[in-house]
């Protein structure tokens, strides 16, 4: 267990957990900042989010659901339940995992097909994208405009595709 919300994140971002029990008071980052945080990251959003806490105001649970968590658990806890409802929501990502699988494979060769090169493709520009932003941020440059441009060559039927795409992204 983490002690902190930003030692989370670091944690949550290595190991990517199958499921996070998040308390929603925390020292540094609030239990609702580190779900907005995950949510918002393409490597962590699939991830469930389990808040326990011991606010049991209804207003508090509507803004975890709002936030991204898939369930709210109120103290103190009784492990039957807990037990439950981790059960629960881990077959729910087994599933959903299997089901993303299976969307972005080919059924019949099993060969990642153009979802899966799409998405990929997407993730690494994002992320390149974001690595230029912090380290222009870090070098005190403002309003920067970052062209970038993938060439992507493919061999389909013995031939040759070229894909030019090209994107201009504020950071």
């Amino acid at each position: 267990m983490p002690p902190s919300g930003e030692q989370g994140m670091t944690l949550f971002r290595e190991q990517r957990p199958d499921i996070i029990l998040l308390n929603v008071v925390m020292p540094g980052l609030s239990g609702h900042e580190v779900c907005r945080r995950l949510k918002a990251e393409p490597e962590t959003r699939d991830i469930p989010v389990i808040f326990v806490t011991s606010q049991s105001q209804e207003a508090e649970e509507v803004l975890g659901f709002e936030i991204g968590a898939v369930d709210f658990i109120t103290k103190p806890i009784n492990p039957v339940i807990v037990s439950a409802r981790v059960r629960t929501h881990l077959a729910l990502k087994q599933q959903s995992d299997m089901l993303r699988s299976l969307a972005m494979l080919n059924s019949l060769t099993k060969v990642a097909n153009r979802r899966k090169f799409d998405e990929e493709l997407s993730l690494s520009c994002r992320s390149a994208v974001a690595q230029l932003s912090l380290s222009w941020r870090a070098a005190s440059v403002k309003d920067v405009r970052c062209r970038w441009c993938c060439w992507i060559w493919t061999i389909s039927n013995g031939s040759t595709i070229y894909t030019d795409i090209r994107k201009e992204t504020a950071v």
